[in-house]
């Protein structure tokens, strides 16, 4: 697919909003839980490899059903510690698209966070340093195919949505029926694990 451009200005932009954000410890408690979903996942996984094709005798095995038990007791649905970070009140659309939403609204909530930062930003970032934008990746998704599976919300701690919606904060652009982000340096890796376990390719970076 070919790299779409994307304005220095508003790379700029979002990484200076993100200033100061960090990724959080986790709790000894949340680190178990991640540690069972992990062990659950190993299991699932090797009771598909060990069957396919045969599907349902691998969801009638012993591993498989052990692993599911380990990732319901994880509860990943119920670990996301940054997905409040940048989803700010400030910036949140007056009508937050949906996946099926028509163009229309993709362009004018995309519009009006890039509008409201810039608005916000000329107040108090006017004397501060520039910001370290070397790092900051842009993320594409694409709505209309997205299986909504969680699992990349899991493994991006919540910054990518159940639906695999980036979080608002970091729109920068919406052309062609592809959402554009600007994730800052110290959270690629997040983003990266979740694109890992998207099996739809509907989050991928512009390359």
């Amino acid at each position: 697919m070919q790299k779409h451009l994307i304005d220095p200005q508003l790379v700029r932009e979002v990484c200076l909003w993100a200033e100061n954000k960090e990724v959080p410890l986790e709790s000894e408690e949340v680190r178990r839980r991640r540690q069972l979903i992990e062990e659950g996942s190993l299991l699932m996984h090797r009771a598909l490899k060990r069957f396919t094709p045969d599907l349902d005798e691998a969801f009638k095995s012993k591993d498989f059903k052990q692993g599911q038990l380990l990732v319901g007791e994880g509860d990943p649905s119920s670990i996301a510690p940054l997905a409040r970070l940048f989803r700010s009140v400030e910036l949140k659309p007056v009508k937050l698209p949906q996946l099926g939403s028509p163009v229309e609204e993709w362009h004018a909530a995309v519009r009006g966070v890039v509008e409201k930062r810039r608005e916000l930003l000329s107040h108090y970032a006017s004397n501060r340093p520039e910001p370290d934008v070397q790092l900051a990746r842009v993320l594409c998704f694409n709505p209309v195919e997205s299986l909504s599976d969680g699992a990349a919300a899991y493994c991006s701690h919540g910054i990518v949505d159940d639906d695999n919606v980036p979080a608002w904060d970091l729109w920068v652009n919406y052309s062609e029926g592809t959402l554009f982000s600007v994730v800052p340096g110290s959270f690629v890796a997040l983003i990266e694990a979740g694109i890992d376990s998207n099996p739809e390719q509907c989050i991928y970076w512009n390359r």
